[in-house]
């Protein structure tokens, strides 16, 4: 069996908690690795999410692998988390992998030694393609809609279905010249942070987004939302199935990297400054990581957007085993139940 061991962080009633939990990846019959009720919760820690803390548990768990319990085994150990949090865990402005602060600094770190700075190598990841699809088209519509064509590029969202009534305001707050930032309506119920069907929506009318702007950064913002839309194709193409040899090919992940740097280059001749780099850095990752778990030949939810939101927010796992009691344990299949 394989199974992901997952470790997250989160901040419940002010208090700031590190939850770890694991996903069995080749029982999709029973329990579909991207559901949020195939997440098992193993512990909960009160302490900060911070670099020292995941090493140290990371530590632990690589220890407990290490041991014979049931005879001859396999189990994969793989570390999960919202590449916002990873990058505000070891400094407000870098990319998670590399540390790059600066477009210089992208272009001087080697992109085939990404695992030099943390305590757990790429190979060890899960990226989730919804966090990378959220974070993305909010970081990008949010600095749109931050420039002298603020008012129309809203008019133009709204006139879209399920955006018509968006809190503009609340979203404004949390993006600034500095990105997103950490405030209280991060963990609030009504964050304003656009969800799978915005980001869906608004991917599907590029056009209808940047309608009645000045034509030559109708233009530039036209380029930018395109090959976001184009890169997150490609990242959604690898999906929780075990025969995606054919999908996830190097023609592919040859193909993703150079709409990346396309993308990044489109992004910083507008932005020169306030982009955060672990919002558009980390995915200039996404084709190194990629390639090694192909060379691994692993299929694993990797980078689908299938419910992999919830199936990582750890703590509605640790509120349906503790303070709900289990949720009605008797329905419960029988093999969960023996993991249980």
């Amino acid at each position: 069996m394989f199974f992901k061991i997952g470790v997250d962080g989160r901040e419940i009633n002010g208090v700031k908690q590190v939850a770890v939990a694991l996903v069995p990846l080749n029982l999709r019959d029973v329990f579909p690795s991207q559901a949020v009720y195939s997440v098992f919760y193993i512990g909960l820690f009160q302490m900060k999410e911070t670099k020292e803390t995941i090493g140290t548990l990371h530590d632990e768990i690589e220890r407990v692998l290490q041991k014979q319990y049931f005879g001859k085994h396999q189990v994969c150990l793989f570390y999960v988390s919202d590449m916002h949090n990873v990058g505000m865990t070891f400094s407000f402005d870098l990319c998670p992998y590399c540390m790059a602060q600066t477009i210089v600094d992208f272009a001087s770190t080697p992109r085939d030694s990404l695992d030099s700075q943390l305590p757990f190598s790429p190979s060890q990841t899960i990226l989730c393609a919804l966090h990378i699809k959220q974070r993305l088209v909010e970081n990008v519509i949010g600095y749109m809609a931050s420039t002298t064509y603020k008012y129309e590029i809203q008019k133009n969202i709204q006139t879209l279905h399920g955006l018509e009534i968006f809190n503009w305001k609340e979203f404004h707050e949390r993006v600034s010249n500095y990105g997103i930032s950490q405030t209280s309506a991060r963990s609030s119920t009504k964050s304003c942070m656009l969800s799978e069907d915005h980001c869906n929506t608004i991917l599907q009318n590029i056009e209808k987004v940047v309608d009645n702007i000045e034509p030559s950064t109708k233009q530039k913002y036209l380029q930018i939302l395109k090959l976001l839309r184009n890169i997150i194709i490609i990242i959604e193409m690898h999906q929780d199935n075990e025969y995606n040899d054919n999908v996830l090919t190097a023609n592919k992940i040859a193909e993703l990297d150079k709409l990346i740097m396309q993308f990044l280059v489109a992004c910083f001749s507008i932005w020169t400054q306030g982009i955060k780099a672990h919002y558009f850095h980390f995915i200039i990752h996404v084709p190194s990581i990629m390639s090694s778990l192909f060379k691994e030949k692993l299929s694993l939810s990797i980078l689908s957007n299938q419910g992999f939101e919830r199936s990582h927010l750890f703590h509605h796992a640790v509120f349906n085993r503790i303070i709900n009691n289990g949720g009605g344990r008797i329905q419960i299949h029988p093999t969960k139940q023996l993991l249980l």
